[in-house]
């Protein structure tokens, strides 16, 4: 090309013309060229879309095929089950878990205690605390109901000791 303008501009008269008309020549030629270039670039583009286009049906398809399969293995599980029947069972197991639990709380009962009246619990309780707050006072007592004869007789023998020194 810069060859054929240097020709171009050194040549004068009839050879100048030739150049010209080769250089026409070339354009023609390079323009055909391109358009040969893009057509084959279109050509290629739809071929890939086609490819695309195929590839994706075919998945469709399976997935298709896929959703029928399991669309009639479902149904025909849902044949095997009856809601009015999952209703009674569920029924059942509520029937079944409140007998459980009343068999539970009879058994939880207690046994001849019935008797005991909660105010002489509550007087003793009360007592107890009373006992255990001497205790934090003088800790080397220890309540009366706790200590056996042998160990109270060694107390008071520890205590007259005590008192005469």
């Amino acid at each position: 090309k810069k060859k054929l303008k240097k020709k171009m501009n050194k040549a004068r008269g009839s050879s100048k013309n030739n150049y010209k008309r080769k250089a026409l020549q070339l354009l023609k030629q390079k323009k055909q060229y391109e358009g040969q270039r893009e057509k084959l670039y279109n050509q290629q583009f739809n071929i890939d879309q086609t490819k695309y286009t195929q590839e994706s049906l075919k998945d469709n398809q399976e997935m298709v095929s896929v959703m029928k399969e399991t669309t009639k293995q479902l149904k025909e599980t849902y044949k095997e089950i009856n809601i009015d029947e999952v209703e009674d069972m569920q029924d059942e197991m509520r029937d079944l878990m409140d007998d459980a639990n009343e068999i539970n709380d009879i058994l939880g009962e207690n046994l001849g205690m019935d008797d005991i009246d909660e105010d002489d619990l509550l007087e003793e309780l009360d007592e107890f605390d009373d006992d255990l707050d001497g205790l934090d006072e003088d800790e080397d007592e220890i309540p009366s109901y706790m200590v056996s004869s042998k160990s109270k007789q060694k107390q008071v023998d520890d205590n007259k000791q005590d008192e005469e020194v």
